[in-house]
């Protein structure tokens, strides 16, 4: 599980958690853990990317990079990396139907100047 105590620790792990699962596919299963098949199309394969779990990684470190791209005591060219990566991030989760897709979107647009502050 990702630590959050430290940010530049929880940023680094979370990065590398999302390169490392974002194109991982995982096996849907049934009750009694046997693949779950669809009429005529065979095993029903999922893109881990698709998840509310990957996508609650991908919104909390949009999060942190902003809040510390917030912080007047960052340097500017830092600041500017993060909100990038935040930006970054947020596009593509704000694309996937989940349960965190509204919040990425509002936030998205808020980091874009479209939305309330």
């Amino acid at each position: 599980m990702l630590e959050k105590k430290n940010r530049v620790e929880f940023i680094r792990q979370a990065r590398a958690w999302l390169d490392t699962y974002g194109n991982m596919t995982i096996e849907a299963v049934g009750k009694r853990g046997k693949p779950i098949r669809t009429p005529g199309q065979g095993q029903v394969i999922t893109v881990f990317k698709n998840t509310d779990y990957y996508q609650g990684v991908a919104l909390e470190l949009a999060k942190m990079e902003l809040a510390i791209a917030d912080d007047s005591s960052v340097k500017k060219k830092l600041q500017d990396e993060l909100r990038a990566d935040a930006l970054k991030v947020l596009q593509e989760a704000s694309k996937i139907p989940c349960g965190f897709q509204r919040e990425c979107a509002l936030l998205l647009r808020k980091l874009q100047g479209k939305g309330p502050r």
